[in-house]
Order: C-alpha cells, then sequence, then structure tokens
C-alpha cells in the first residue's frame, strides 16, 4: 500500500503541481471555516492530520502516552498501537477521505487516528460537541486517550455478560471487538457465557478472519515496545484467546 501511496502522491504533483496536503488545505481554510460553518479546527488540530506523518512515526513520538493510556485503562498497549496502525496503513481509503469526513461528514464516520466512528466517539465523549469529536480524533494525544478507553469500556462489558472472559491481555481480541462494536462483542459474550462451575481456564474467539484482528496476530511482535500488563479482575474464571 506504501507503493500505491507513493504513486498517487507523486501523480497528484505531476498534475498539479502542489501535494495532496496543501491542495486539501487551499480547500479548508487554516481559519476553520467551510462554507462559512465553524468546524470547530484550529489550525493546529488539522495540521496533526494523518497525512502528516507516518504511522510509526507517530507512534514512537506518543510511546510514552501510549503505556501510560494503556495502564489507565487497563489494557495491553500492544492493542492501542496495533490498531492505529492498521487503520493508517490497511485502511488508507478512510485515510484519504478523512478531511471530508471531518468537515462535511456522512453516516457514522470514522475518523482520525484509529479511524474512531463517531457513535464510539460519542460514547466515550457524550459531552462534547460534533466539532469538538471531530478535532479530538484528528489530534493524535486525544485520539489515543480515546482508543483506550473504547477498548477498556468493551472488555467491561465483555466480563460482565460473558460470566467471566477476561479478554483485555489479548491485543487481536481487543482489536477484533474494536474494529466490530460492542454489539458483536455482546453477542459474542452471550455465546460464550461461562456457569459458576466451569473450570475452564482459556477460551478460545476466532477472530483471525476479521483483517484487522488477523493483521495484529501476524504482526504483534511489531508493537512490542508497547507492550503493558493489564491487572487481572478480582473476579473472573477464563481467559480470551485469539484463534
Amino acid at each position: 500500500m506504501r507503493d500505491v501511496e507513493s504513486l498517487f502522491r507523486w501523480a497528484f504533483y505531476a498534475d498539479y503541481g502542489i501535494t495532496p496536503e496543501q491542495a486539501i488545505e487551499r480547500m479548508f481554510p487554516p481559519k476553520g471555516r467551510v462554507l462559512g460553518i465553524d468546524t470547530g479546527c484550529a489550525p493546529v488540530d488539522i495540521k496533526t492530520s494523518l497525512f502528516k506523518m507516518t504511522a510509526d512515526e507517530m507512534l514512537t513520538r506518543v510511546g510514552g502516552l501510549i503505556h501510560r493510556v494503556a495502564t489507565e485503562q487497563n489494557v495491553d498497549g500492544r492493542a492501542v498501537a496495533a490498531v492505529v496502525a492498521w487503520e493508517y496503513e490497511e485502511n488508507w481509503k478512510g485515510r484519504f477521505s478523512d478531511y471530508l469526513q471531518a468537515h462535511i461528514g456522512w453516516g457514522d464516520a470514522g475518523i482520525g487516528w484509529g479511524s474512531i466512528h463517531d457513535s464510539a466517539a460519542q460514547g466515550v465523549r457524550p459531552l462534547a460537541t460534533e466539532s469538538e469529536l471531530r478535532c479530538m480524533r484528528l489530534a493524535g494525544r486525544t485520539a489515543l486517550q480515546m482508543i483506550g478507553e473504547i477498548m477498556s469500556n468493551t472488555a467491561k462489558l465483555y466480563l460482565k455478560a460473558s460470566g467471566g472472559i477476561w479478554i483485555n491481555g489479548e491485543p487481536a481480541v481487543l482489536a477484533f471487538f474494536y474494529n466490530t462494536g460492542d454489539g458483536v462483542a455482546a453477542r459474542s459474550a452471550a455465546k460464550r457465557r461461562l456457569v459458576v462451575c466451569d473450570d475452564t481456564r482459556v477460551v478460545d474467539l476466532p477472530v483471525s478472519e476479521n483483517p484487522m484482528a488477523g493483521w495484529v496476530m501476524k504482526n504483534l511482535d511489531r508493537f512490542r515496545a508497547y507492550l503493558t500488563r493489564p491487572a487481572e479482575p478480582m473476579v473472573w474464571h477464563a481467559k480470551a484467546r485469539a484463534v
């Protein structure tokens, strides 16, 4: 995909004499207004968009923050780093449409680092305005905090709905439900719900067919620098294992 992107950027510059970033910034003035409507985004927020750096550069810059967010939210930091990288490198169509989604919007738009959808953003920031939510997702630091919270909330949902299956330490499982949403997580948990007398200690969750989760499984070693070890809850009966 990086070769395709490089070719696209070269062709764009050859045709128009400017980069895609410059073209977009001309479309959306730095005052943060589009067609007279205030987007709520200051220029500095817009310039943190995904066109400005690679995923690895961004992750390296905020590696300490990933560790802090993952520790606070009690999830494996590799999951946070991995979903950011997947959305940037594999979901490149979504990345190229970020500016349009952020400033015009359509459906349940996935925007910014981690491509957080409107509904998921509203779930963790219910008091924020639409323009504030757009800016939070375009800025790496606020996006990472939201990603961690989304994963943590889903893990809590799964633990309760499954009767004690703990997914916090399994990055591919966290990535799977981050990608598919809480509805899928709730149905999966109900399907595998444990009873008190179960002596199962490991529950296999088939997630590898999901593009994001499968990619995370294959590339997990790449994110070892972001490993954190979430604390087990006081009450749990089995740990999830991605298969």
